[in-house]
């Protein structure tokens, strides 16, 4: 049976017109793994933060931070969709997706809640839009896919969900599942609540822009913007991308009580060669602050002859940071071979990240792949400093290791 038939059984059971969805496609991938994750934290996180001289365990917002191996089955990225149009004619079409991100293995990520008593199936922020699309280019409304990530997403070719997205995207403040001293950056793969313009393709030559008007009161009426340029042509590939969120707040609150909103602003260039025998690619990512701001905070608590003493870390840095990344791909018939390395570096601590990740991957027809794919990331600490109600701290962990061995499926449908 043809997806679009399928589609119209569906809309029919639904008591939708089939007339209206003839042009409508379903669509799926699933996409299961099974990840083993060695954080190799033991004596850096339990006995490895040094303050003035004696050794503390490290917490992290109060908790404490997993060094213990684990082997888990894990959803990467699964989805269920439809998309289509509509000719409205004089070179006019009506445009839309509908996406959902479905739990395949079942279990509710992230708090280890798996197996059957879990319960999150359906996944939100995947592509969810509706718009036009004509000689103009397109107009479109809804969650969708940032212009930034479609310039830097170029490298984000692992199949396995917990590498681009956590390690050197700049976003969020964790690499893998394990905190850093410092915020990686602001940008999103997708964004709801967003108007995004889309010109036409010019031989090869397009452009985004992209506004998220999220109904957050206050002086902005756009939250965060963002643009990318990018050209195509053949195996060739170049985009730079820019964004602002207008509504950071970082800080203690003023006398009034508010705290004030930064224009945090991102920048992003990747480039590219892909003949589908050998491709290499390259991207720099820049996050930079309205203005520096340092909320990280440290709370000692002396140890006991039973209990070993904690330093708990409350906020993180705001800094400039860069990242740099270097990737490339071998095909080899039915195989792939992708080897990926990643700096991650802010500007006002002493730390830094390495993200190296190589992986195998085995099409066994158009639809259906394997793959076998390993992360090492490393966190390097070099004497940080940080001065708490005048007495200055000297944080000194050893490097911080996390090793990902991920063996998945995928089939799209």
């Amino acid at each position: 049976m043809k997806k679009s038939a399928i589609a119209i059984a569906v809309a029919a059971a639904l008591g939708t017109s089939a007339v209206a969805l003839a042009e409508t496609t379903l669509y799926g991938s699933a996409r299961v793994s099974v990840d083993f994750t060695n954080p190799d934290l033991s004596d850096t996180y339990k006995n490895g933060i040094t303050v003035n001289g004696k050794d503390y365990q490290i917490r992290y917002n109060g908790n404490s931070v997993n060094t213990e191996k684990f082997t888990e089955v894990w959803n990467d990225a699964s989805r269920l969709g439809v998309r289509g149009s509509e000719d409205l004619g004089s070179g006019i079409s009506a445009i839309y997706q509908y996406e959902f991100g479905v739990d395949v293995p079942g279990s509710k990520q992230g708090d280890k809640d798996i197996g059957t008593t879990g319960t999150n199936y359906w996944d939100s922020n995947r592509p969810r839009w509706v718009g036009l699309k004509g000689d103009f280019g397109a107009l479109t409304l809804g969650t969708q896919f940032t212009p930034y990530y479609n310039v830097i997403g170029y490298t984000d070719t692992f199949n396995s969900n917990k590498t681009f997205d956590r390690d050197y995207y700049l976003r969020g403040s964790n690499t893998l599942s394990t905190p850093v001293f410092f915020q990686k950056g602001i940008a999103q793969l997708r964004r709801g609540s967003s108007v995004v313009y889309t010109t036409p393709n010019w031989n090869g030559l397009s452009a985004q822009g992209m506004v998220t008007m999220d109904g957050t009161p206050g002086a902005n009426n756009v939250d965060q913007w963002e643009a990318n340029l990018t050209y195509a042509n053949g195996p060739w590939f170049v985009g730079g991308a820019f964004l602002q969120d207008r509504d950071q707040q970082y800080g203690t609150p003023n006398a009034n009580g508010t705290t004030p909103k930064q224009h945090d602003n991102q920048y992003g260039v990747a480039a590219g060669w892909d003949n589908k025998q050998f491709g290499i690619g390259g991207s720099w990512q820049q996050y930079k602050p309205d203005e520096t701001v340092n909320t990280l905070n440290l709370t000692v608590t002396p140890g006991t002859a039973s209990t070993p003493g904690t330093v708990n870390i409350t906020g993180i840095e705001y800094a400039k940071v860069n990242a740099y990344t270097l990737q490339g791909q071998v095909y080899f018939g039915s195989e792939v071979f992708r080897l990926t390395g990643s700096y991650v570096k802010p500007d006002n601590i002493d730390t830094k990240a390495y993200v190296f990740e190589a992986g195998l991957q085995h099409n066994l027809s158009k639809r259906t792949r394997l793959w076998l794919e390993g992360v090492y990331t490393k966190q390097s600490f070099d004497d940080a400093k940080k001065t708490v109600g005048g007495t200055t701290y000297e944080i000194n962990p050893d490097d911080a290791n996390m090793y990902l061995v991920s063996a998945g499926i995928r089939h799209d449908f």
